[in-house]
């Protein structure tokens, strides 16, 4: 028995000694193809996000304060210039108009008496011209009282629509308290964004920009930045931005969530490289494989600034190098040895 077992374990190690050893993985050729390294001066696009608004948004509100005696739309209702939103309890307004008017026709009685007394010479120059001041404040002070009557109601400013209701009738407001939140429909429709401090230095109006809404996931609509913030917001850091949409459909409402494509109009240059070259991704870092004279690769980190129609634009890493490997860079290693297959 020990016989056979020592026979067969001989066999064994014959065998063993007589097989082919493994290519190690970094002797392997590996077949690959690769790509020209292209300098281009291309527009970094800048995302961000944003919200629908009208082009006109306005707060109305009552001139005085007051009860509310009747409000006569309701939020979402679609209304026309001119058009009566709301209106103040009026008796104490009209009483003020009485009380100014009759103080007005007092004072005309005491001018124009004074004014012939004057002209008598019985009234001194002084008298004369002291009921000529009172006249004029009273006749002010009817002016103003009548402006706050008519003050005492809201009208639509333009054709558009009532976004949010902030009052209902019966409640005592303040003067300039918001009633409505109003939106114009006339107009184009905007958009609201914040840029980061970095982007906005390239930023300038008239750049073009697509828009995707999360509510039309499908339609890409097209406008341009209309106005940028001098400053920034203080509490959030960013500056705000206006794009005006070229084209609105239908179907867009106030307050829709949009996605910021921004496409500045200063150019910078780039090392292009195709999207199959670029290995071991991690955020903006990443790495390509270099040919060498000695038919190897060299392993060379990256970083990429942006990926466009064009490729992968990469604003490090690609001093003096011209080829990158594409096809088959996944499999390879740092110091592979590699076949270049140009078909």
């Amino acid at each position: 028995m020990k016989q056979v077992l020592c026979t067969l374990l001989a066999l064994i190690i014959l065998a063993a000694c007589n097989g082919e050893k493994p290519t190690p993985v970094r002797d392997r050729v590996i077949p690959v193809r690769v790509a020209t390294v292209n300098t281009m001066q291309l527009t970094k696009p800048i995302t961000t996000a944003g919200q629908l608004v009208s082009d006109m948004e306005a707060r109305l509100s009552f001139k005085i304060g007051g009860i509310v005696d009747h409000i006569y739309v309701r939020e979402g209702d679609r209304v026309r210039k001119g058009q009566l939103l709301a209106a103040l309890k009026s008796d104490e307004i009209k009483a003020q108009v009485q009380q100014a008017r009759s103080a007005m026709l007092k004072a005309e009685r005491d001018f124009n008496r004074v004014k012939n007394l004057y002209s008598d010479s019985v009234a001194t120059l002084e008298q004369f011209q002291d009921t000529e001041t009172a006249l004029t404040m009273a006749r002010a002070r009817l002016e103003i009282a009548e402006f706050n009557l008519e003050h005492a109601r809201i009208l639509a400013p333009a054709e558009g629509r009532i976004l949010k209701q902030l009052a209902e009738s019966g409640e005592l407001v303040a003067a300039g308290q918001p009633l409505f939140l109003f939106g114009s429909t006339g107009r184009h429709w905007n958009v609201r964004a914040g840029v980061a401090g970095r982007d906005i230095v390239g930023l300038a109006p008239g750049d073009p920009v697509d828009l995707i809404f999360d509510e039309l996931p499908h339609l890409t609509l097209s406008g341009e930045i209309s106005e940028i913030a001098a400053s920034a917001d203080p509490m959030t850091g960013t500056f705000a931005i206006e794009v005006s949409l070229k084209s609105a459909p239908a179907a867009l409402k106030n307050g829709f969530i949009a996605r910021l494509t921004i496409r500045p109009g200063s150019q910078k240059a780039y090392w292009v490289v195709p999207l199959t070259a670029i290995v071991e991704a991690d955020g903006p870092f990443a790495a390509v494989y270099v040919p060498t004279k000695e038919g190897k690769v060299s392993k060379q980190p990256v970083t990429i600034a942006f990926i466009g129609d064009d490729g992968v634009a990469l604003q490090t890493g690609m001093e003096g190098v011209d080829r990158v490997v594409t096809d088959g860079a996944a499999y390879c290693r740092d110091g592979s040895s590699i076949e270049i297959i140009t078909q």
